[in-house]
């Protein structure tokens, strides 16, 4: 699937993003109320020399890369008051500027309406609204699964084989392995009623509401969070978020430059390959993130074998307040047909059963040689080359601007 052309221009961008990522220096710290000694979420971090810079994020950290030289960062948030520091900056040299500013909430008044009332000071409470997600405190069955929890368990096998352990599931896998052709259920809803959004759009297929799985092998390795709601659930997008609803998110790329090589290794000849990059934030603006994979397994039952290959990649720009980021990931299955269970006559070597079965559904005399010798491997499908082979691509692109501590809007297209 990928030409050596293909993979001498993947190796060439990502040593490019390294060597620009390498003569950067990084700024990192918190921001924290004085009086009470809190993380203040969303506070913006200013760089006065460029007029650029970020913000910080639920913990109060922020994380700025910067080309070597003196700059002045300046931390705000509404309501308090601003403050200044100095900072030298360093190739490949990480400093740590922390910063704590005063709430000075009660110095804002508002004015007499009637004279009875008088002067008040208020302070406003930040304000949250998540369409797709719930938020932690939120009531309802929820499990939010981090990109830390996944990488251990990730190791060729379909993302439901990841999410196995999580409470209410359920996974299958045709080949029996957990490789090519996967599916789940949410307490006991089926994957028709499981709405599957991938950054807020609705991957689930438009016409049988089904997810398949497997025309994305190893997307796991590109996914930051998996948030799973347990029944119906607060999901905008289309009717099958009866029996939960599944929200993958892939949308934070690495502030520093990586490459990764992951190989694993397994029973029944499963092999996965994976190579990966991010270019680290380059010219305070960019970003850049990348995947490639490939997957073959034989498969426990007889002729499921699989073979499989994906991309992902990524780009952002943002200035601390506008970001887009354009995501484009797709991948290539070749998966032998294993749809058809094992009998239980089979299982149990019951050949008075076998028989029985065989006479029921019509089979040929090939197709008993096939049921009486075969074990608990059986399959049921016999043709050299009953095979799917399908490839599915998808482009998404995402505007988002946030207008002040407490008002952002997001735009999303694909």
């Amino acid at each position: 699937m990928y030409s050596f052309k293909t993979l001498l221009l993947f190796a060439i961008a990502m040593g490019f993003a390294m060597v620009a990522a390498a003569q950067q220096g990084t700024v990192r710290g918190n921001i924290k109320d004085t009086r009470t000694g809190e993380a203040i979420p969303f506070a913006n971090i200013l760089v006065v020399e460029l007029g650029t810079g970020a913000a910080t994020d639920f913990d109060g950290n922020y994380q700025i890369n910067l080309d070597p030289g003196s700059y002045t960062l300046q931390a705000t948030f509404v309501g308090y008051s601003p403050q200044e520091k100095k900072v030298t900056v360093k190739a490949g040299e990480i400093v740590v500027v922390d910063f704590a500013i005063n709430d000075q909430s009660d110095q804002i008044t508002i004015l007499p309406v009637l004279p009875s009332i008088g002067m008040k000071s208020v302070s406003l409470e930040e304000a949250s609204v998540v369409a797709i997600r719930r938020a932690p405190k939120e009531p309802g069955a929820q499990v939010t699964v981090t990109e830390e929890q996944i990488a251990p368990l990730n190791l060729g096998q379909d993302l439901p084989f990841m999410l196995r352990f999580t409470p209410s599931i359920v996974v299958t896998s045709d080949a029996g392995n957990g490789v090519g052709y996967t599916g789940m259920r949410i307490r006991g809803s089926d994957q028709t009623r499981i709405n599957v959004t991938i950054n807020g759009i609705p991957y689930n297929d438009p016409e049988s509401q089904g997810v398949f799985w497997v025309n994305l092998p190893d997307f796991s390795s590109s996914v930051n969070d998996v948030q799973i709601q347990r029944g119906v659930g607060s999901s905008t997008n289309g009717p099958g978020a009866f029996g939960g609803s599944v929200s993958l998110n892939t949308l934070r790329i690495p502030e520093q430059a990586y490459a990764s090589i992951s190989n694993s290794f397994g029973s029944f000849n499963t092999l996965k390959h994976t190579i990966g990059f991010g270019s680290g934030r380059i010219g305070n603006h960019f970003k850049i993130e990348g995947r490639l994979s490939q997957i073959t397994s034989d498969g426990f039952i007889d002729r499921a074998e699989s073979d499989l290959k994906s991309y992902y990649v990524t780009g952002s720009w943002d200035n601390g307040r506008s970001s887009i980021q354009a995501v484009v990931f797709g991948g290539n299955e070749r998966t032998y047909q294993s749809w058809f269970g094992t009998p239980q006559s089979r299982i149990e070597n019951d050949v008075e059963g076998m028989l029985a079965h065989a006479a029921n559904e019509g089979y040929s005399e090939e197709q008993l040689e096939n049921l009486m010798n075969s074990g608990r491997t059986y399959n049921f499908y016999l043709y050299e080359n009953e095979v799917d082979d399908y490839s599915q691509d998808h482009y998404q692109l995402h505007l988002k601007h946030r207008f002040g501590s407490r008002l952002t809007a997001q735009l999303s297209g694909h």
